[in-house]
C-alpha cells in the first residue's frame, strides 16, 4: 500500500477513533512513514541536553544487572493481589532488566490517586532536592488486581482484546512502564526531562492501541510499541522505528 492511501486509511481510522472517543482531531500529529497530511517530517529532537549519545547510554551500565528483584513491603498490604501475581510482576522485572539497562531508581507501593485507580503500575518522575530526575516504578496499592492471577490475567486479556492496550500479559504491562524509563534515563535532570518530554509527545503516531490514540503523546506511543514487542506482536515501520531510537539503545 502507497503512502498516500495509507494516509488515508489512517486518516479513517483517526476520525472514527476521535468521534467515538469526543476528542478533538489534531492533524499535524496524524503521520505515516514520519510524515503528516502535508508531507513534513516530524520535528527532530533538539540539539539540547536531551541528546542521546552512545556517551549519555554507557554511563548507565551499572544498573544492568538487576536480579531476583524484591518488591516493596507495602506490596503486601495490597489484599487484591495473590501471591502468585506479585511473584509474576517481580519476574517480569527481571526478564526485562535482564535484556535491557533499565535504571529504576526505586520501586515504590503507594496508592495512585482516584483517577489513577484503574491502573496497577506507573511511571513516575519525581524532581530529587537537587533538581535531578528521580525514576519510579510505582505499583497502586489501590488497584484491584482481581484476587487471583488468573483473574487479573482475565482483565488484562480483556483490554488486549478491545484493543485498549497493546498489553496481553503482566510482563507486557511492566514493558510499558520500563519503557518510560528507558526513554528519559539518559537525562540526569528534571528540568532535561521536561524538555525531553515536551520534544517526545511531538513523536505521537496514530494506532499503536487505542491508550495510545487517546493520549496523543509520543511517549505513550513508546511505551505500548515496546509492550507489543514484548508481548510478540508485529510492529509497523513507525512503531519499529520508535522502539529503536529510544529503546532499543539500552539493549545488552
Amino acid at each position: 500500500m502507497g503512502r498516500c492511501a495509507r494516509y488515508v486509511k489512517t486518516s479513517d481510522e483517526y476520525v472514527i477513533f476521535s468521534k467515538s472517543m469526543g476528542l478533538s482531531q489534531q492533524w499535524d500529529r496524524v503521520t505515516v512513514g514520519g510524515k503528516n497530511a502535508l508531507g513534513s517530517k516530524l520535528p527532530k529532537k533538539a540539539e539540547s541536553v536531551n541528546k542521546i549519545t552512545a556517551k549519555n547510554v554507557a554511563k548507565f551500565s551499572k544498573y544492568s544487572i538487576i536480579k531476583n528483584v524484591e518488591l516493596p513491603t507495602e506490596t503486601n498490604t495490597i489484599k487484591s493481589m495473590s501471591p502468585e501475581t506479585k511473584e509474576l510482576i517481580s519476574k517480569s522485572i527481571d526478564s526485562v532488566t535482564a535484556e535491557y539497562d533499565v535504571h529504576i531508581d526505586e520501586i515504590v507501593s503507594k496508592p495512585l490517586g482516584e483517577s489513577d485507580k484503574n491502573v496497577p503500575f506507573q511511571f513516575q518522575p519525581i524532581r530529587g532536592s537537587d533538581g535531578s530526575l528521580i525514576k519510579h516504578l510505582v505499583i497502586n496499592t489501590n488497584y484491584d488486581f482481581m484476587g487471583s492471577q488468573e483473574n487479573f490475567q482475565k482483565r488484562i486479556l480483556k483490554n488486549y482484546d478491545k484493543g485498549v492496550l497493546a498489553s496481553n500479559s503482566v510482563e507486557g504491562l511492566i514493558s510499558h512502564e520500563l519503557a518510560h524509563i528507558m526513554t528519559f534515563q539518559d537525562v540526569s535532570t528534571y528540568t532535561g526531562y521536561l524538555l525531553r518530554n515536551k520534544e517526545v509527545a511531538e513523536r505521537y503516531i496514530f494506532g499503536v492501541s487505542k491508550y495510545a490514540n487517546a493520549s496523543l503523546d509520543g511517549s505513550e506511543c513508546i511505551a505500548e510499541a515496546f509492550a507489543k514487542k514484548r508481548c510478540g506482536g508485529a510492529l509497523n515501520a513507525d512503531e519499529q522505528n520508535l522502539v529503536n531510537e529510544f529503546i532499543e539503545r539500552w539493549k545488552k
